[in-house]
């Protein structure tokens, strides 16, 4: 799959049709950073790019951005250590020892049900009841 609706560069970014909240903001010679936010990047490696993709070559080109990937890991370790999902810990106080995975909203599956692969993000071990913080 080519990047070919992407590829006439401008200063303002696009969001994907087929991903919404997926934007593409051209940052180079037809290279795309990919973000969540509409707003365009301070820089090309900014913690709130996703990766980067050259918009004349396939997805198999895309590379991601570790300060990224280092961002969303401390943002749902906190979230996990603040509690802010309320489902999650529901589950914990349920299956009291184990494993849970962490996924994203698009498709959330049924209780007691997993997800689809695409939509998990990590999984975290429970014991007692709790979630361990201390999951690698």
């Amino acid at each position: 799959m080519r990047v070919r609706r992407y590829s006439g560069a401008t200063p303002e970014p696009t969001e994907d049709p087929d991903r919404k909240g997926l934007y593409y903001h051209p940052v180079g010679d037809n290279i795309f950073a990919l973000s969540f936010l509409p707003e365009a990047p301070p820089h090309r490696d900014s913690a709130t790019v996703i990766g980067l993709i050259p918009s004349d070559k396939g997805l198999d080109s895309f590379r991601e951005n570790q300060l990224f990937i280092d961002l969303l890991q401390n943002t749902i370790k906190s979230a996990l250590i603040e509690g802010a999902d309320e489902e999650l810990a529901k589950d914990a106080t349920r299956r009291q020892e184990g494993w849970i995975h962490v996924q994203d909203w698009r498709n959330f599956p049924e209780l007691g049900r997993v997800g689809s692969p695409d939509d998990i993000l990590g999984s975290v071990l429970v014991q007692n009841g709790k979630v361990y913080l201390s999951t690698p």
